[in-house]
């Protein structure tokens, strides 16, 4: 098959990591591979020699009618590149890329498959722009070919007739855990994120400094960056000074996870969480808040990992203590989220998405 995966960019992020290993592993699948960006940025996961990436360059237009001549340039852009490349798949990477690719690709023959990332039925924030992304991506999604979940209550936010020709496909591991880095050199509690307010980072930071009172030498250590950097710095600065780090971005994941005692997960909504399959393959225990869509479904209580009520401070700083205070459990827990490896693997979940692009062409060459 020819595939084309369309994104704003390849910048860090999960939808990003999950597109960028996805396409490296059909590529290595036999298939032929495009991705094509919005954004000229170079990707942050490094797309594998035979992906080839075209880059469309965002134009800079700025107010409501620079942004719909953005839309209208980015849409002509990649119908050029739909019409130089001829895939059978047109795949996207969540949000509203499926209402440019819908109009982009309208009477050529390329199958358009959309997929959703992230809570559909919770808006990140209430701005009447979001609001109309999210109608206009829920209209233009019966004009796909198929779409692809993450979840079954995701799949629900969307019509009947995109549900019926749907599939639900977890996110993959895509790093390769080595069990002899397992071995915690010290009482380090970790998370890895985008530094943004529906993260809960700060939720974390003030159940730190709570569990902290009787654990006084752990740390916790916040991978990533973003918008809320700088106010989270002020209040680990105030709540926990010196016993709070931000590394910033780090591409060697397993290594980083492999030093920590335990990860921590404190998100206010998700889609399904790179980050904790991630923690989870590297055989950590984990603790999640119970959000809306994606902890539960990767996570069963006292089996697997903790759950814990969103923005829970206290249930969150109870839930780090019993793991710190009782190892023998720790490692149960560790070794149960382990299991993600084989059921998650990147074959496994590779295997799906080929198997159901094909299905996808199969059924639109008989007309279904």
């Amino acid at each position: 098959m020819k595939l084309m995966f369309f994104s704003y960019s390849l910048r860090m992020g999960g939808a990003e990591r999950v597109l960028a290993g996805l396409a490296g592993w059909l590529n290595r699948a036999g298939h032929e591979v495009t991705c094509v960006t919005m954004s000229d940025d170079a990707p942050f996961y490094p797309l594998e020699p035979g992906v080839m990436h075209v880059r469309l360059g965002l134009p800079g237009r700025k107010g409501l009618f620079g942004a719909l001549r953005n839309r209208w340039s980015i849409m002509r852009a990649l119908r050029r590149e739909i019409t130089r490349l001829r895939p059978d798949v047109l795949y996207s990477s969540g949000g509203d890329t499926v209402v440019t690719m819908v109009l982009a690709a309208a009477g050529l023959p390329v199958r358009v498959v959309g997929s959703e990332v992230t809570n559909p039925f919770i808006q990140m924030n209430h701005s009447w722009k979001e609001s109309v992304r999210r109608r206009a991506t829920r209209f233009f999604s019966r004009m796909t070919a198929g779409y692809v979940f993450q979840t079954a209550r995701a799949a629900a936010y969307y019509p009947g007739r995109v549900q019926r020709r749907a599939a639900v496909i977890q996110n993959p591991v895509y790093i390769r855990p080595r069990d002899d880095l397992r071995t915690p050199d010290s009482h380090e509690i970790c998370t890895v994120g985008r530094m943004i307010a529906c993260k809960g980072f700060d939720d974390l930071i003030r159940a730190f400094a709570r569990f902290r009172q009787t654990h006084p030498d752990y740390r916790l250590v916040l991978y990533g960056d973003g918008p809320e950097l700088e106010p989270l710095r002020q209040l680990a600065q105030s709540c926990a000074p010196e016993a709070v780090n931000f590394p910033g971005r780090v591409q060697d994941v397993a290594e980083k996870l492999a030093r920590a005692e335990m990860f921590v997960l404190s998100s206010h909504l998700e889609g399904l969480p790179n980050t904790l399959v991630e923690a989870m393959a590297c055989g950590l225990p984990c603790v999640a808040t119970d959000c809306p869509m994606g902890p539960a479904e990767l996570i069963r209580d006292g089996e697997n990992g903790l759950l814990v009520p969103v923005s829970d401070t206290e249930a969150m700083a109870r839930a780090m203590a019993r793991i710190a205070d009782d190892p023998a459990f720790a490692r149960r827990l560790g070794a149960a989220a382990a299991k993600i490896r084989q059921t998650n693997s990147e074959d496994a979940i590779g295997r799906e998405f080929e198997a159901y692009f094909a299905q996808v062409c199969a059924q639109t060459r008989r007309g279904k």
